[in-house]
C-alpha cells in the first residue's frame, strides 16, 4: 500500500506518494488545487499525458482504500505545462522548487512559516498569557478577600464581642470589622455556647490587651 505524504497548496491538500525513486500525485487532488470543476473526470483531464506517466494506484481515502488515477512526477509536469489554469505555473514552481526537494530530503513537507505570521502568533500567545495572568491575579485577590472576611483573629473576635456587648447589631459590626455576616454570627453563637472555663481563657487574653469591661458586660 502506498504511504501518502500530504502537502498544501493555497489551502488545498494534495496527497503524493513515493514509488521507487519517483513521486506520484492523485489527479483528483491536482484538479481540486488548480480550480477545475468537481464534475471534471480525472481520466478526461489527463488524456493527453503519455500512458507511462499515469496509472491507477491504490490509495487510502476517507472512504477506505480506493484505486485512483495518478500522475508520475514527469506526468505532473507534462500536465501542468499544458494546463490553461492560472494556478498551474505557481503550483509547478512550488512543487518542483520547494515541496518535492524537501520531501526527498526529510520524508515529509512542512510549509515555511512567514515572519509576519510568526509575529502574529507570538502576539496572540503573549495576549493569551497576559489574560491568564490577569485572571489568575483577580482570582487570587478574590480568594484572599474571601479568606480575610471569613478568618477571625483573636483581635477580630475581641472587637466583635466588644461591639456586640455594647449593643451593636450584626449588620453594624459587619460594616465596622469588614468581616462576613455569617462568620460574625457563627462566632457569637460559638462564644455563647462555650462553657465558663473556655470563655475565661478568651477573657484573660483580652484583659491583657486592656479590654477589662467585656467580662462583666457579657455575663
Amino acid at each position: 500500500m502506498n504511504e501518502l505524504i500530504p502537502f498544501d497548496f493555497e489551502n488545498r491538500t494534495i496527497n503524493c506518494f513515493a514509488k521507487g525513486e519517483e513521486f506520484w500525485v492523485a489527479v483528483k487532488d491536482i484538479a481540486n488545487a488548480l480550480g477545475y470543476p468537481k464534475s471534471t473526470k480525472p481520466s478526461g483531464l489527463v488524456r493527453q499525458v503519455p500512458e507511462e506517466w499515469k496509472g491507477m494506484q491504490p490509495l487510502h481515502t476517507p472512504g477506505g482504500i480506493q484505486n485512483m488515477l495518478c500522475l508520475s512526477e514527469q506526468g505532473l509536469y507534462f500536465f501542468l505545462g499544458r494546463s490553461d489554469k492560472e494556478k498551474a505555473l505557481p503550483f509547478q514552481k512550488k512543487v518542483a522548487g520547494e515541496i518535492l526537494p524537501q520531501i526527498r530530503k526529510t520524508g515529509n513537507y512542512s510549509a515555511p512559516v512567514a515572519v509576519e505570521d510568526l509575529k502574529k502568533s507570538l502576539m496572540i500567545a503573549q495576549s493569551s498569557l497576559n489574560t491568564y495572568k490577569r485572571l489568575w491575579e483577580e482570582s487570587r485577590r478574590t480568594i484572599k478577600r474571601h479568606e480575610n472576611r471569613n478568618f477571625l483573629t483573636s483581635d477580630d473576635k475581641r472587637e466583635i464581642l466588644t461591639l456586640h456587648v455594647k449593643g451593636y447589631p450584626v449588620s453594624a459590626i459587619q460594616q465596622i470589622t469588614k468581616k462576613g455576616r455569617t462568620r460574625i454570627k457563627n462566632f457569637l453563637d460559638e462564644f455563647y455556647s462555650m462553657d465558663d472555663s473556655a470563655q475565661d481563657v478568651l477573657f484573660d487574653e483580652w484583659e491583657k490587651a486592656d479590654n477589662l469591661g467585656i467580662r462583666e458586660e457579657s455575663a
